[in-house]
């Protein structure tokens, strides 16, 4: 299962701590990920030859049909959650009336669309506004753009107003406020209704609030766009996507075949990064499967394909860790999710990450730090709830290690209901099994022995020496986007 079922970041700390740990096998992990990003490669350009020649035996056949862009879904007002969900009162607000503008005018027609606000805002709305930048560090060039809509000025245009919202939709996933990056996610489809991007990060945000159908809409427009648009980044998310929907809806078999789609996607392109987060997700559904061989096997070739200071290389660490534990090896996980928290600290971000590191002391017999890392994500999903059911099932699973029955009862009993309720099928399914484990009192199984497997011992030593280098902040060469999951799946 993955981290987001059950599912970017500042360096911190020495990196000669962290290298010390390592043995001199730089060279070793060089040629190991050099092998895999070729093989995956040449097996793209392979399967790009083949597809090209069937296109074109297939031109002029007839009875092709054309293809049809899915309808957008619908776009239910949820505005009003946004004062309960943003922290900061001033943010809050501001952003809850640029959102009812921003759907007024999208629902009026183009003419008429300069008459729906005043062109010159009184002394209180301005004083408004000025709290709001001062207190939303992130959206100084999105609100702006907000205001340029409501003024009238000429430069307010439909995409400069769906980059906006994207920019929102953003910032409100990296803070855990689900339903305002969704809101401002399907605004950004709507006012740029042929933008890839903006479909991905709608079905992305859809998708983490267990919205599956309107998810799944979004995805398949994006794909359709990219594909028409030529667009392969957005078109390889759009299928990454896709199979993490297919996961959680518990149909793995549909999820392999957008993540193979996504895969060679990516390596015909040469955008090598997307295919190592394809790579990433498929390491986790293999998890989930309990296929841990092959799973190992995706995870020594999405490191060899992420770039060093991809944004989402520490969550690769942590959900390899995951691997781990469900191989019963919590003390080898321990240094890497310590690691991945040093690395990765936003809050929302950090639930799954503790969760597991209380699963690992749990298996690992550290009772003493379970008991605190427990206590600090029951903190947490308090206020950041996009992963509280997976989080609960982890507890769930810490508790059972440790023969707290009452406890695991209660935590897997929570994981379940939030999961129905959610429709995540995936967490649903396993904290169901989870609960009859706990009826039975069986205990999970014991600590594995260390062992010397070479596919695990090289992609282990990998991470923690990429990990020591890791910056994002040094990234060379084009932006990237910075939508795209977090935790697999």
């Amino acid at each position: 299962m993955s981290c987001d079922i059950v599912s970017e970041a500042v360096h911190r700390g020495s990196r000669r701590s962290i290298a010390a740990r390592i043995p001199p096998t730089a060279g070793t992990l060089r040629n190991t990920m050099a092998r895999s990003g070729l093989e995956l490669y040449l097996s793209g350009v392979f399967t790009s030859f083949t597809r090209w020649l069937t296109k074109h035996i297939m031109k002029g056949m007839p009875n092709s049909k054309p293809r049809v862009i899915p309808p957008l879904p619908g776009w239910p007002r949820k505005e009003a959650a946004i004062l309960a969900e943003v922290t900061d009162a001033a943010v809050a607000v501001e952003l809850w009336v640029q959102l009812r503008h921003v759907r007024d005018w999208l629902q009026a027609a183009q003419e008429g669309a300069q008459d729906l606000f005043h062109e010159h805002p009184s002394s209180k709305i301005l004083a408004r506004r000025a709290e709001a930048l001062e207190a939303a560090h992130g959206l100084e060039n999105a609100l702006p753009a907000f205001h340029a809509l409501t003024d009238g000025l000429a430069d307010c245009t439909s995409e400069r107003l769906a980059v906006a919202c994207v920019a929102v939709a953003d910032w409100a996933n990296e803070a855990g406020f689900g339903t305002t990056a969704a809101q401002f996610a399907a605004a950004s489809t709507r006012a740029d209704p042929q933008s890839p991007v903006c479909h991905n990060v709608a079905g992305l945000t859809h998708r983490k609030e267990g919205e599956w159908s309107s998810a799944e809409l979004y995805y398949l427009r994006a794909a359709y766009l990219a594909r028409e648009q030529n667009n392969v980044d957005e078109r390889v998310s759009a299928h990454i996507g896709l199979a993490a929907l297919w996961l959680s809806r518990g149909h793995p078999r549909r999820a392999r075949r957008h993540l193979d789609t996504a895969t060679n996607a990516a390596t015909r392109s040469g955008s090598l990064w997307l295919a190592g987060h394809a790579q990433h997700d498929l390491m986790l559904m293999l998890t989930e499967c309990g296929d841990y061989g092959q799973a190992e096997r995706a995870a020594s070739r999405a490191v060899g394909l992420y770039p060093l200071n991809d944004p989402r290389f520490p969550y690769l660490a942590a959900d390899f860790a995951f691997l781990q534990i469900a191989q019963h090896r919590y003390a080898e996980s321990i240094p890497l999710l310590e690691r991945f928290l040093e690395l990765v600290t936003e809050p929302a971000q950090q639930v799954i990450g503790l969760s597991l590191k209380a699963r690992a002391y749990a298996g690992a017999g550290r009772v003493d730090e379970l008991d605190r890392v427990r206590a600090h994500v029951i903190s947490l999903v308090a206020v950041h709830t996009q992963d509280r059911p997976a989080a609960f099932y982890h507890l769930a699973e810490a508790a059972r290690s440790c023969g707290r029955w009452q406890a695991a009862e209660e935590f897997a009993s929570l994981a379940h209901e939030e999961a129905r309720q959610r429709g995540d099928i995936s967490v649903a399914l396993h904290s169901a099994a989870l609960l009859s484990k706990i009826a039975a009192r069986k205990y999970p199984e014991a600590s594995a022995a260390p062992d010397s497997t070479t596919t695990r011992r090289t992609t282990a030593n990998a991470l923690f020496v990429r990990l020591a280098r890791w910056n994002p902040g040094a990234r060379k060469g084009r932006k990237r986007t910075r939508r795209r999951n977090h935790w697999a799946a």
